[in-house]
């Protein structure tokens, strides 16, 4: 990734503890500074609490108590130079299809390998703003 003194932050959302565990750990081997949040409000919080650090959002598709296009609304409205990626234990559905045409920037299959990962991030932050 980067070589700067800070490391990029990324925002790692799932209402699954053992998610955000090694997904954190995951994200952190790509050399990212990890946040984590386990709902939505939380998520929205967070971007609200780091204006303008968070690089990358990877969140769940399946949040409680939020539809996942509005979820993705809200937190691109509060991080717009932000880059998304949403990951599901779902296929590729019509669902997932309706975030990525709102302008989410790339889809994962829940579980994922680190070398996936590390692919479509790498994917996701070269893409032109």
């Amino acid at each position: 990734m980067e070589t700067d003194a800070i490391a990029p932050a990324v925002l790692l959302v799932d209402d699954d503890e053992v998610v955000l565990q090694i997904g954190s750990r995951m994200l952190a081997k790509l050399g990212f500074r990890v946040l984590t949040a386990e709902s939505g409000e939380a998520a929205v919080d967070a971007l609200a609490r780091h204006p303008g650090e968070v690089r990358l959002v990877v969140f769940d598709f399946s949040m409680p108590g939020v539809a996942p296009e509005e979820l993705f609304d809200r937190m691109r409205a509060a991080a717009p130079e932000a880059r998304f990626l949403l990951a599901s234990g779902y296929s590729r559905d019509a669902g997932v299809q309706a975030v990525l045409d709102r302008g989410c920037h790339g889809f994962i299959q829940k579980p994922f390998r680190l070398d996936e990962l590390k692919q479509i991030v790498q994917s996701i932050m070269d893409q032109a703003p």
